[in-house]
């Protein structure tokens, strides 16, 4: 999964932050995990004050581990309204009635990006926990 984040442009953010939180070498053990991957655009649409506080090491690793599930998110799981993550809340986990995967507030892109330890989806927000 680190990998595969690594050689996509759009995850260079979310591969830095990785680092910096100290998580990357996690996401590279067996797994499985999923990771809700906020793109680049994810990362810059942040607003300053938000960004300030998220960049503080104690925030910047419970956003993160916001953003992963231990397990594969499977079809129905999604339908499940909600899922437990790493960092220990859960994110709102729903299909519009489009089709479309929303997570929170954010959108999932499918297909899934399926690694040989779990599944990378694509979202176009950073996820924040209910109590940041």
């Amino acid at each position: 999964m680190a990998e595969t984040l690594s050689k996509e442009a759009k995850f260079a953010n979310l591969v830095d932050e990785l680092k910096e939180a100290g998580l990357l070498d996690t996401l590279k053990q067996s797994g499985p995990f999923t990771i809700f991957a906020p793109t680049d655009d994810a990362f810059n649409a942040l607003p300053k004050d938000i960004f300030r506080r998220y960049s503080q090491p104690e925030n910047r690793k419970k956003v993160l581990q916001y953003h992963v599930v231990s397990g594969h998110v499977t079809p129905d799981r999604v339908d499940s309204g909600a899922i437990a993550t790493v960092e220990g809340n859960a994110v709102k986990i729903a299909i519009a009635p489009d089709g479309t995967v929303k997570l929170n507030d954010a959108n999932g892109k499918h297909p899934s990006i399926v690694t040989q330890n779990g599944v990378i989806i694509e979202v176009d927000r950073v996820l924040l926990p209910p109590d940041f």
